[in-house]
């Protein structure tokens, strides 16, 4: 992906709040490391998933990671069903830990312009994960489904959106997280074991 002409930069050029260096810089990271993150590398050395994982799951959503158990889904990346419900998903578990501040956010910065500020980030990412072939939950009338795809893109939006309200402690708590993403995608909980994290290798 160019990311000199990503939805995603286009976005982040309009909305970060100005303050020179700092807001640019603001930008540039946020831009490289949702690329990376879209584009995804190499798998990481299995020796260092573990930690990586324990370490990004506990600081963005709270839960404590006490194994993980990997599969290397890149024959079916985009369509793979895990033994996690939805309910037990990255993409849940995150929601429950940021979207209360986030919306606070978002509505302080733009009124009742909020879900349209909302839902410019979720169509930037999913303009810029086209090429990639990650797919997401976007049709209100089915069930969300809990796939790489839409952990990753959910990380990635809470991640984008902080940045856009120029909240750094909400870009804090994912940062590890989205470091992550480019070689693994923590999935969710495993429905026959507490603790027990399920991870797609990309």
């Amino acid at each position: 992906m160019d990311t000199t002409t990503s939805a995603v930069r286009t976005l982040l050029v309009s909305r970060v709040p100005r303050d020179g260096q700092r807001g640019e810089a603001l930008i540039s990271m946020t831009v490289e490391m949702t690329a990376s993150a879209l584009r995804g590398t190499k798998a990481k050395a299995l020796s260092s998933i573990r930690d990586d994982v324990q370490k990004a799951v506990l600081a963005s959503t709270g839960c404590r990671v006490e194994r993980t158990i990997m599969d290397d889904p890149r024959e079916r990346f985009t369509r793979v069903a895990y033994g996690a419900d939805y309910a037990d998903s990255l993409a849940f578990r995150l929601r429950e830990r940021h979207w209360p501040l986030l919306e606070s956010g978002l509505v302080k910065a733009y009124g009742n312009a909020w879900g349209s500020a909302k839902d410019e980030v979720w169509n930037a990412l999913l303009t810029d994960a086209r090429p990639s072939g990650l797919t997401a939950w976007t049709d209100a009338n089915e069930a969300p489904q809990n796939t790489p795809g839409e952990n990753l893109l959910t990380a990635l939006f809470y991640f984008v959106s902080f940045a856009t309200l120029g909240d750094g402690n909400g870009m804090e708590s994912l940062v590890n997280l989205v470091r992550l993403l480019p070689s693994v995608v923590p999935i969710g909980e495993w429905r026959h074991g507490s603790g027990h994290w399920l991870v797609a290798l990309r």
